[in-house]
């Protein structure tokens, strides 16, 4: 993961590279990230998906701060991604025991890699996208969608709910340094901000 190593200085900067005592970028923690991204390449190449799922994560139970988001239910419904089998039988829902923001970077990488469109599972709110003085996971992936050049649309059905595609002409500079770079940049004032809005409403 040649990729992810250059980057490792912004990722130690922005205190992302340790998740609860342990370097995504140690082995054997890196290669999970590498698997992730070939897993999701592959799925999103093989046609099997139609988009990848962003969103915060829930329990399902009514009331629930933050609104909806994803869980069990979605998970069962249209399968996950992990390291473990690349491409085959994978979803659109990355779910791994080893997570860390480096995995998470890899496979949305391996999404906008891909051309696809990302589904949103959550509302764009302030409590779905920012805890001072970070972005939340969500709010990390919409920075980055946004300035990979994705654009909020109305999904194919009313179902659906928004999603993120990429422009045809679009020819987005994707890799680690972008994602942190990226993430940084909206963390800065309240420039998250701009990821907020009502369902269907387009960034500025």
């Amino acid at each position: 993961m040649d990729a992810a190593m250059e980057a490792r200085g912004l990722y130690d900067n922005a205190g992302t590279a340790v998740i609860n005592g342990r370097d995504s970028f140690g082995t054997p923690w890196v290669d999970v990230a590498w698997w992730v991204y070939d897993s999701t390449l592959r799925a999103c190449r093989s046609n099997a998906i139609e988009g990848l799922i962003a969103g915060g994560l829930r329990s399902g139970r009514p009331g629930e701060p933050g609104g909806a988001g994803i869980d069990d239910i979605l998970r069962e419904n249209l399968k996950t991604i992990d390291e473990r089998v690349p491409g085959v039988d994978q979803g659109a829902i990355l779910h791994t025991r080893n997570w860390s923001i480096l995995v998470n970077d890899s496979w949305l990488l391996g999404g906008v890699h891909s051309g696809v469109p990302f589904y949103l599972a959550s509302e764009r709110r302030q409590e779905n996208l920012y805890l001072a003085p970070k972005l939340k996971v969500f709010g990390r992936e919409l920075a980055n969608l946004r300035s990979f050049g994705y654009q909020i649309v109305m999904g194919v059905q009313e179902a659906t709910g928004e999603a993120t595609v990429l422009p045809d002409a679009a020819d987005p500079k994707a890799d680690f340094v972008s994602c942190q770079s990226n993430a940084t940049e909206y963390e800065t004032g309240e420039n998250w901000r701009v990821l907020e809005g009502k369902i269907g409403e387009p960034w500025d």
